[in-house]
């Protein structure tokens, strides 16, 4: 992503990679929710450069369901799935939706910063 980011929300309901989500885009102002519902509701008269979701919040395709939710709305923010998983299904919806994937991985914990960056 080559836009100057200034404000950044992080949704995922593990704060372990709340907190690694948010160290990929530290020095910004950053946000952070543990649910989709908890997110659209701090949404609400702000806008943001860059939504990064984690998928499966409370077990449930949350993030690409907020994702196509904010698509139908109009909203046009940048949005990063970081989920360790995605059915086809779901990465499908992402890609029709203008989404991009990034895989959680522990081994990996740079994917994320770099498809920020």
């Amino acid at each position: 992503m080559t836009r100057k980011l200034k404000r950044v929300m992080v949704v995922d309901d593990e704060l372990e990679w709340q907190d690694r989500a948010l160290s990929a885009v530290a020095g910004h102002a950053n946000i952070a929710f543990s649910s989709t519902s908890q997110a659209l509701l701090g949404m609400e008269g702000k806008t943001f450069d860059l939504i990064i979701l984690d998928n499966y919040i409370y077990g449930h395709n949350a993030g690409a369901e907020m994702l196509h939710y904010l698509r139908s709305c109009g909203d046009q923010t940048p949005v990063i799935i970081y989920s360790s998983d995605l059915t086809p299904m779901a990465e499908r919806q992402i890609a029709d939706d203008g989404g991009h994937f990034v895989r959680k991985t522990r081994e990996n914990t740079d994917a994320l910063r770099k498809k920020v960056e």
